[in-house]
């Protein structure tokens, strides 16, 4: 989807960026909606929240980011190279970008009470219901999970940003487009 819009406005005339646009025009409307109340939204209808299925849900409101990464990395492709071997490359930049925005997603959920099952031990949720015991006991237990959270997305975005660097590609906009 993404990297059509992106070979539409290769025509580089009016026809391309307005092809561009009718394009992606789903992609921003899904994206001008805001994520966590999607996410929210879809994991409230769920009666039955599993494994499985908040990682589902989280993929589908990553979607829409997934397509403007294609379309950004389309873009920013290294000269030289076709539109087939500019979205191969960038798939495995994608992956990592992707998986930090899918853990961003599921540790907000999770500690706002929607996303993993109780028992399941997750970043989000150690700091919500039965983890809050444990934190007004021993307060410096709550920086424990933040501290690896934040480690967690640090290695995913550094190495999604140097796969960019050493696959040749010109923009590091990429990244920008999981959290729009």
């Amino acid at each position: 989807w993404g990297t059509l819009a992106a070979y539409c406005r290769k025509m580089n005339n009016w026809l391309g960026d307005t092809l561009e646009d009718v394009v992606m025009l789903p992609r921003e409307i899904i994206c001008s909606f805001p994520w966590l109340v999607l996410l929210l939204l879809l994991m409230s209808l769920m009666a039955d929240t599993g494994i499985i299925l908040v990682a589902v849900i989280t993929g589908l409101v990553m979607l829409p980011h997934a397509i403007g990464m294609a379309q950004e990395a389309y873009r920013s492709a290294p000269y030289g190279t076709s539109w087939l071997q500019s979205v191969v490359k960038a798939i495995p930049v994608m992956f990592f970008f992707t998986i930090a925005g899918v853990i961003i997603d599921v540790s907000t959920i999770s500690y706002l009470g929607f996303g993993m099952p109780p028992g399941t031990s997750e970043l989000g949720s150690i700091l919500s219901d039965e983890g809050r015991k444990y934190i007004e006991l021993k307060p410096w237990i709550a920086l424990w999970p933040g501290l690896s959270l934040t480690l967690i997305i640090l290695v995913f975005v550094m190495t999604g940003d140097a796969l960019l660097e050493r696959l040749g590609f010109r923009s590091k906009a990429v990244w920008s487009k999981t959290m729009e």
